[in-house]
């Protein structure tokens, strides 16, 4: 969950993957689970873009 949230706030998956001192490729696994888990697309893979403010607000206070 948290990196899925420093992707939507950041817009980057490379930039996530740097402060969290892992390869891009994992952060990648861990999102794509993530969607997996919630049979939610969550990301746009060519431009990141989150679906709305309400899903990171709500992730945020779950």
């Amino acid at each position: 969950m948290r990196v899925f949230l420093q992707v939507a706030q950041q817009e980057s998956f490379d930039k996530v993957a740097q402060k969290n001192y892992v390869s891009q490729r994992a952060v990648s696994q861990l999102v794509k689970r993530l969607e997996n888990e919630v049979n939610v697309k969550l990301f746009f893979r060519r431009v990141i873009v989150y679906r709305s403010h309400q899903q990171v607000s709500s992730l945020r206070k779950s």
